[in-house]
């Protein structure tokens, strides 16, 4: 990962979802306050906690609709890193029940899809929370960036902003 690169992609997101999602709060590198704790009794060093950081928070009033980071890595081409996974894993566990996060990756491959790695607990099996693998389709985002807005653009490119950030059926394609 070239890091100039993951923060051009960041700030590329960033102004995306700003501008195109109306009716959401988006906070940008949100620390999960409280979510990580030192035992009081056993931090010697008395170190702070640490506080993981999510590239964006999507609030719909003040219920978080969205744990989303980006990565600058091809997921439809390339595996995915464990240490990727593991940091998405904590980002879903911090929700609710059944809590969810997702990585957005840029890929020029038209045919790449969304993904899901559930989170399973060990012994009975059941499912805690979800990892999803969303792919940015770069010219697609570029087509709804660059061209002139008319009202069904406008709305095309809010539809695709909604689902890069929340995933939501039917208005990704």
């Amino acid at each position: 990962m070239i890091e100039s690169e993951k923060k051009k992609l960041d700030r590329y997101m960033h102004r995306y979802l700003h501008e195109h999602l109306p009716d959401c709060t988006v906070r940008d590198e949100h620390r999960l306050q409280g979510m990580l704790a030192y035992d009081v009794r056993r931090n010697p060093r008395g170190h702070r906690a640490p506080a993981p950081r999510p590239d964006f928070v999507i609030l719909e009033g003040t219920r978080i609709a969205a744990m989303l980071d980006t990565k600058y890595r091809d997921l439809w081409e390339l595996s995915l890193p464990r240490e990727m996974l593991y940091q998405l894993v904590i980002y879903a566990t911090s929700r609710e029940a059944g809590g969810r996060a997702a990585i957005l990756y840029p890929t020029l491959n038209p045919a790449a899809q969304e993904a899901c790695i559930e989170v399973r607990d060990p012994l009975a099996g059941g499912r805690r929370a979800e990892v999803i693998l969303r792919p940015v389709d770069m010219l697609r985002l570029e087509r709804l960036v660059v061209s002139p807005h008319t009202a069904q653009q406008a709305r095309a490119a809010v539809a695709y902003a909604r689902w890069l950030a929340m995933g939501k059926p039917g208005i990704a394609g």
